[in-house]
């Protein structure tokens, strides 16, 4: 019995390290970890400052900094903090709203902030080329927030092709842009939060709103240029 026993207690301690192992094999691929900071760090409310510092710095150069300091706290700090709470809230699991079901409400919300920031914007006197793109952000997020109610779609890609449209309209053809939609793009797919399918959804949003939304703007409202 005692040297049955004993084989026993030394596969017990062998079974010990088991829970450290399994730990250490499910460690997150350097690629995976990279793409979720890149998710961050390109989000819309991200690229949203780079974006009105080059619009306030050429279409409103006089003003540039009240406009842009305007536009960065109405169309980026604001949107942040909204997730930021309802994360913390329990709201929606993540700022990305990875969930589809989350959306429904979370985009609702989040359409939400950007017209309360894009009037906020307006009574602050932003104007010309700037408002159009606060204007034109709403009009994605609300594209997106559609589309999401039977397909998920990605609403990062959608945001970064809309602004560099909108940039592209107003300043000059960005090479930047030509870099910032891929690696939007690889980021959310290698992140596993979309498909290619729902990646390239999302461009064609953007893309389509923000030039649609221009189109109609210019024909029936006011000139921009």
């Amino acid at each position: 019995m005692l040297q049955e026993a004993a084989p026993e207690r030394i596969r017990v301690s062998h079974r010990l390290p088991a829970p450290s192992v399994r730990l250490s094999s499910n460690t997150m691929p350097r690629s995976v970890r990279l793409a979720r900071i890149l998710s961050d760090l390109l989000s819309p409310p991200m690229v949203a400052i780079a974006v009105f510092w080059v619009l306030a710095s050429v279409t409103a150069r006089s003003s540039r900094w009240p406009v842009f300091l305007t536009c960065a706290t109405t169309q980026s700090a604001l949107p942040l903090a909204f997730l930021g709470v309802a994360v913390r809230r329990g709201k929606i699991r993540d700022a990305n709203m990875s969930r589809r079901e989350e959306r429904r409400t979370g985009f609702l919300a989040l359409g939400l902030v950007y017209a309360v920031g894009g009037l906020v914007a307006l009574l602050l006197g932003v104007r010309g080329p700037v408002l159009f793109v606060c204007v034109c952000t709403l009009a994605v997020v609300a594209a997106v927030w559609a589309v999401n109610l039977v397909y998920k779609a990605s609403g990062h890609v959608a945001g970064a092709t809309a602004y560099m449209a909108a940039v592209s309209i107003f300043v000059e053809p960005l090479h930047a842009g030509l870099f910032l939609i891929p690696a939007v793009s690889w980021a959310r797919v290698r992140s596993g939060e979309h498909t290619r399918v729902q990646v390239i959804l999302g461009a064609l949003l953007g893309a389509v709103v923000s030039l649609g939304f221009f189109y109609f703007t210019e024909r029936y409202i006011t000139p921009l240029r």
